[in-house]
Parts: C-alpha cells; structure tokens; sequence
C-alpha cells in the first residue's frame, strides 16, 4: 500500500484488493509468538535466510495454515517453507 500510494496507484490496489476479498488476519499473540520464534531460528544475524520480522510473520502464518509462500529470491528458500512455485 505504501509503494502503490507513492506511485499513484493507490487506488487502483485498494480496488484490486476489494475485489480479491483478502483476509485481514489478526496479530494475535499466538501469532506473535510463533513470529517470534521463527525469526529466532530463520532470522538476521542467526541464518543465512536472515528473515525480518515481516517475513517471519508471512512464514509463521503460511505454517500455521499449511500453505505455501509465494516468495522471490533465496531466503525463504533457505527455510523449510514450501514455494507456491514448487512443482508439485
């Protein structure tokens, strides 16, 4: 959302994301700890994945539900989550 508003796209991502019917998933603090715990063994400074806390909680939550990730580059698939991508 930040990126589309300063490219003038805002509204047209704010439409795209109505129209998709995304799920706004709380930070509950399960959530927050198991966040937590994947930055203390995926995160910067402790693996080579070096994954934020963003991207800790993107992972946390693809775990919990069981899903895959979509995600470009090479720290995620330096996890044990599994690609959106990968051939099943």
């Amino acid at each position: 959302m930040i990126v589309s508003e300063r490219r003038n796209v805002g509204d047209t991502v704010r439409n795209l994301i109505d129209d998709l019917a995304f799920d706004v998933i709380p930070v509950t603090a399960a959530v927050a700890y198991d966040c937590a715990a994947a930055y203390a063994k995926w995160g910067k400074g402790v693996h080579p994945a070096g994954l934020n806390m963003g991207d800790c909680f993107a992972y946390a939550l693809a775990k919990a539900r069981g899903c895959p990730l979509l995600f470009i580059g090479d720290d995620f698939a330096r996890t044990d989550i599994t690609s959106a991508l990968s051939k099943a």
